[in-house]
């Protein structure tokens, strides 16, 4: 969530220290800024409901939201921004955002951007980290590609979820015995 951590990266001269504490309410999560402007901190995972508020003029989103927080928001601010690595695979926002925009009359605007194209980050770095990045997670995390996940992790969660569809089959099996 949104903490004091948060504040200390807003510049002292934006921050309307006259309220809150020095300009930040820990209770509320808010953020006063000079003007009368605030910042509201909402998690995703406090859900949908959440995100049913009044309207507002902007929200920026980190990472992919889950579709009902996304569906909430979506009619409840003027501008949205959703800034994502899309490591989660190939979701909701590659068809709903990504092939979207690239529909003629779409007022969706998708802006691409690599780990290279930081100004923040030199190459030596980024290589240095990409010699620890698993293959199936490579194309999301340096390239920004939404991509079928593969490799050992999922099949993994995979086989989880299938002993468990299993199991849960067996137990709910009524047994019975067929006589001539």
């Amino acid at each position: 969530g949104m903490g004091r951590d948060v504040v200390e990266t807003v510049p002292k001269y934006m921050l309307d220290t006259s309220r809150g504490t020095e300009g930040f309410s820990e209770k509320k999560r808010h953020i006063y800024l000079a003007g009368g402007y605030e910042i509201h901190g909402i998690t995703y995972d406090q859900g949908a409901m959440s995100f049913e508020a009044v309207e507002v003029p902007y929200l920026y989103m980190d990472e992919e939201a889950p579709m009902p927080v996304y569906s909430a928001a979506l009619y409840h601010c003027t501008r949205m921004r959703i800034i994502e690595t899309p490591y989660k695979g190939v979701t909701w926002t590659y068809d709903m955002l990504l092939l979207r925009s690239l529909d003629e009359d779409s007022s969706i605007e998708v802006y691409h951007a690599t780990q290279y194209d930081s100004p923040y980050l030199t190459r030596e770095w980024i290589n240095e980290r990409r010699s620890n990045v698993k293959r199936w997670e490579m194309k999301a995390r340096l390239y920004g590609i939404h991509s079928d996940q593969a490799g050992r992790p999922y099949y993994e969660e995979y086989m989880q979820q299938l002993r468990s569809w299993s199991t849960s089959i067996v137990n709910k099996a009524t047994y019975g015995r067929f006589e001539p």
